[in-house]
């Protein structure tokens, strides 16, 4: 096949054709955007885990007086320490996950 025989492309139609590509940029954008995330969760697991420590300390005074105060602090105890350490896992697995990215 010949040179001459193919279609010559203007520089319009040349730039026109190039598909998008992710620049990387983008993609250090999503890596500080992950990062920003794990950071979040984890101060947010901290927060909830202090919330339930003083609502389990509660149950011993709640105890003394009201079974039934003490049964349901034991249990918004456990739920608060559990999302807490849930969001802090979670947030130390997007930490780990995105430092062999940097």
């Amino acid at each position: 096949m010949l040179m001459s025989d193919q279609p010559k492309l203007s520089e319009a139609d040349k730039l026109m054709s190039d598909s998008p590509k992710e620049s990387d940029s983008h993609k250090n954008v999503n890596i500080r955007m992950e990062k920003r995330d794990g950071e979040t969760y984890v101060a947010l697991g901290l927060f909830i885990v202090a919330v339930g420590i003083p609502v389990m300390v509660g149950t011993y005074f709640a105890a003394q007086t009201n079974v039934r105060a003490a049964v349901v602090n034991v249990i918004c105890a456990t739920v608060l320490l559990m999302i807490g350490a849930g969001a802090i896992i979670y947030g130390r697995l997007l930490l780990t996950r995105n430092k062999g990215r940097d």
